[in-house]
């Protein structure tokens, strides 16, 4: 079942490459646009208990790095790694910059690492699973 994986992968590359490129552009939207926590507390509800902004942003640079890394499997993994890490980095100074209600903060960067981390990895035990 392990090879059928980067079979499918292999297959559809131009489709995940595709998907890559609306997730990243989305993703730059979604993370420089002004900020919507007002609107929410205008509801009179507490979101808290759902939402957790570490594991969201490990959760979306995790993904972000899957894509990247399936997209463009001629490239090296690792670069990917670097390349996500530094856009995590900007992104967080041109919240800080751009005063849309969004802030400036170090842990996220350091999720965003981290999701890059385990996508890295994730890519690694499928690619050695399926030697």
């Amino acid at each position: 079942m392990q090879k059928n994986i980067k079979i499918w992968l292999a297959k559809h590359t131009a489709g995940i490459r595709i998907l890559f490129w609306l997730y990243a552009v989305t993703l730059t939207w979604l993370l420089l646009r002004r900020s919507q926590k007002k609107d929410l507390e205008l509801l009179n509800i507490d979101f808290g208990f759902l939402y957790n902004d570490k594991i969201v942003h490990t959760t979306t640079f995790l993904l972000l790095t899957l894509l990247g890394i399936f997209s463009f499997s001629r490239t090296k993994p690792i670069i990917f790694v670097i390349i996500f890490t530094v856009y995590g980095i900007l992104i967080e100074f041109l919240q800080g910059y751009m005063k849309l209600g969004r802030t400036f903060e170090y842990s996220d960067m350091l999720c965003d690492f981290i999701g890059c981390l385990i996508g890295l990895t994730i890519t690694k035990i499928i690619q050695v699973k399926n030697s």
